[in-house]
C-alpha cells in the first residue's frame, strides 16, 4: 500500500495542502495556542490530518473556507477532549496571550504599543467573547461559521462580538 503525501493525490480534490497551510497555518496555531498552549502543535496536526482524510473520503468539500472551518472545529473539539481527559472539568476557555501573528507589517514601536493595548483589552474580556473576536477578526470567520465552530446560534455569536467590541472600546477609551 502506498500513501501519497498531502497535495499529491488526485483524491485531494485539487487542494494544494502546502499552500493552504502557508496561508492558514499561523491562524490555526494561534487559535490552538489560545485553547491549550501546551498542546497547540498536536491540536493543529490532528486538525490537518483530519481535514486531509475527510477531503480524501469525500466527507468534506475541497474548498479553502470549508476546510478552515473544519480545522477550527476539530482543534476546538480536540482541545476539549484533551482537557477533559486531564482534569475532568470539561471546560476549555480561550486564553489571550502575547504570542500572536497579527499586526505584521507595522513599524516596530507602533506594533509594540498597539500589541500591548490590544492584548490588555483582550485579556479583560470573558473567554467566550475573546474567542469570538479572535475567530472573527484574525480567523476570518463569519458569525454563522463561528456559530458552527462553537456550536452556538449565530445571534449569540454576534451578541458576544458586539459586547466584546464595546468592552474593548471602553478599555481603549474610544467610546
Amino acid at each position: 500500500m502506498t500513501t501519497d503525501a498531502p497535495g499529491t493525490s488526485p483524491a485531494d480534490g485539487g487542494v494544494d495542502w502546502r499552500a493552504w497551510l502557508e496561508t492558514y497555518g499561523s491562524r490555526l496555531y494561534a487559535y490552538a495556542n489560545g485553547l491549550d498552549a501546551n498542546e497547540a502543535d498536536d491540536l493543529v496536526q490532528h486538525a490537518l490530518l483530519g481535514a486531509v482524510k475527510a477531503v480524501r473520503e469525500g466527507r468534506l468539500r475541497a474548498n479553502g473556507d470549508d476546510i478552515l472551518r473544519y480545522a477550527y472545529t476539530s482543534i476546538r473539539h480536540a482541545a476539549y477532549r484533551h482537557f477533559s481527559n486531564r482534569s475532568r472539568r470539561g471546560r476549555v476557555d480561550f486564553a489571550w496571550s502575547a504570542e500572536r501573528p497579527w499586526l505584521d507589517g507595522a513599524e516596530a514601536a507602533e506594533r509594540a504599543l498597539l500589541c500591548r493595548c490590544v492584548e490588555s483589552a483582550m485579556q479583560k474580556l470573558p473567554p467566550a467573547h475573546a474567542e469570538v473576536v479572535f475567530l472573527h477578526l484574525w480567523g476570518g470567520q463569519t458569525f454563522r461559521a463561528i456559530g458552527e465552530i462553537l456550536g452556538e446560534p449565530p445571534a449569540t455569536v454576534s451578541s458576544r462580538y458586539l459586547y466584546a467590541i464595546t468592552l474593548i472600546r471602553k478599555h481603549l477609551n474610544l467610546s
